[in-house]
């Protein structure tokens, strides 16, 4: 699974779609490999008007993942360290 970040906005993470995949099936995708990594926790589903979110957990740290029915899958985190791991979660090769 690969991700990117868009210039401007290190706080956030996003995912590619290359595959044109459905963006509910790559939401999923993500939520599941996060569900499996022992070190994060995913709080329960809260449904906006547009959007669903997660509230997380690395290590204690906290992030939020977002599906936007509009964009796809995307993670929040003000850490820097959050997110410069769930980069590397993401891209390793098991991961891919």
């Amino acid at each position: 699974m690969r991700t990117y970040q868009m210039n401007g906005k290190p706080e956030i993470l996003e995912f590619t779609n290359f595959e044109r995949i459905d963006e509910e099936k790559l939401f999923s995708n993500v939520y599941e490999r996060l569900k499996k990594n022992s070190d994060i926790s995913v709080g329960e589903k809260q449904t906006g008007p547009s959007e669903d979110l997660y509230k997380c957990t690395l290590s204690g740290s906290p992030f939020t993942l977002f599906f936007d029915i509009d964009y796809g899958p995307s993670i929040y985190a003000e850490s820097p360290e959050v997110i410069q791991k769930l980069i590397n979660y993401f891209e390793t090769p098991e991961n891919i």
